[in-house]
């Protein structure tokens, strides 16, 4: 497969696909530098979807996967890879079973939804997405590339990360993969998915959490008509854009006038919702799903005492800070 992709203009120089403890994946040929660029891809032998981030972005990646010239890669990937992790995988029961109570469960429908189009369109293209939404990277360009040989990096927060050329070192119609730190020979090169993301981030998007990230961000939408308070595990960091500030503070004005009681079965009714782990679960599910269950707990928890504190201000002091 590198002889192929090298064949199309790809720089494999430092790096080869090799077995390791997590399967196959990239390894080290010689002693690596920090910031050198361990392997080069042109962007021609890649999957590619350019646009702003969308949910059809990983539909028209995959559909470029399809097409790509690169046989042997494309017969591999499709061949080898287990795919039964992906929540878009998921029959429609245990969809609703091991995501109950959790504030992603609306976007993980969504995709879904998008998928199950597609599987009427076309059952290859299904299987393509799959693979698409656990192996490809976001560049800093906003395109979304399925790279070969990239694609068998395994993760690693602290690692070395794919993005497009800069122009200097490599040319901007390649991606590269860059390493962080120095790598010694015949090492296993991880690549970080995805950069400052939370848990939630990286089980939507390749079916495991990353234990290493372990911040529980929320990002809200209040509903005034029904008094509730939407919450979405998805952003950075935690309730960091203006409007979810905003909808913080309508929340906490409405609840004003109505006893301090009320408050506070309201976020015991949302924590209440968050079931117990199930033990019939296959182990890596399990323990996915246990981790996104702690971070909604701690989530909401973090959340509860911020409006408790802020809606009463003269009984509780000042609202705590939302961080957590």
């Amino acid at each position: 497969m590198c002889a192929e992709v090298a064949r199309l203009g790809g720089d494999f120089e430092a790096a080869e696909i090799a077995a390791g403890p997590y399967g196959l994946g990239l390894r080290t040929r010689r002693a690596v530098e920090a910031l050198e660029v361990v392997a080069s891809i042109p962007l021609s032998a890649c999957a590619v979807a350019s646009a702003a981030r969308d949910e059809d972005a990983v539909a028209r990646c995959a559909s470029a996967f399809l097409e790509s010239p690169n046989r042997a890669w494309r017969e591999l990937v499709l061949e080898h890879t287990a795919t039964r992790h992906l929540p878009l995988t998921w029959d429609e029961a245990s969809f609703e079973r091991r995501t109950r109570g959790l504030s992603i469960r609306s976007e993980l429908r969504r995709r879904r939804e998008t998928a199950r189009a597609v599987a009427e369109r076309d059952a290859r293209l299904l299987v393509a997405q799959a693979h698409v939404a656990s192996r490809a990277y976001w560049l800093s360009s906003d395109d979304l590339v399925l790279a070969p040989v990239l694609d068998f990096a395994n993760h690693d927060a602290d690692a070395a990360y794919v993005d497009a050329g800069d122009g200097v070192f490599a040319r901007r119609d390649e991606v590269v993969l860059l390493a962080s730190r120095p790598v010694p020979p015949h090492a296993e090169l991880f690549a970080t998915y995805l950069r400052d993301a939370s848990r939630a981030d990286f089980f939507a998007n390749f079916g495991f959490v990353d234990p290493t990230a372990d911040r529980a961000p929320l990002r809200l939408a209040y509903r005034r008509k029904t008094l509730s308070l939407d919450v979405l595990l998805r952003d950075a960091t935690l309730l960091d854009d203006a409007d979810s500030q905003l909808a913080l503070a309508d929340f906490v004005a409405d609840l004003a006038d109505k006893p301090l009681a009320a408050t506070t079965r309201y976020f015991d009714a949302l924590l209440d919702d968050i079931p117990q782990n199930d033990d019939d679960e296959p182990d890596d599910i399990a323990a996915a799903i246990a981790a996104l269950r702690r971070d909604e707990r701690r989530a909401l928890g973090v959340l509860r005492e911020h409006v408790i504190a802020a809606r009463s201000p003269r009984d509780e002091g000042a609202a705590p800070p939302l961080t957590s």
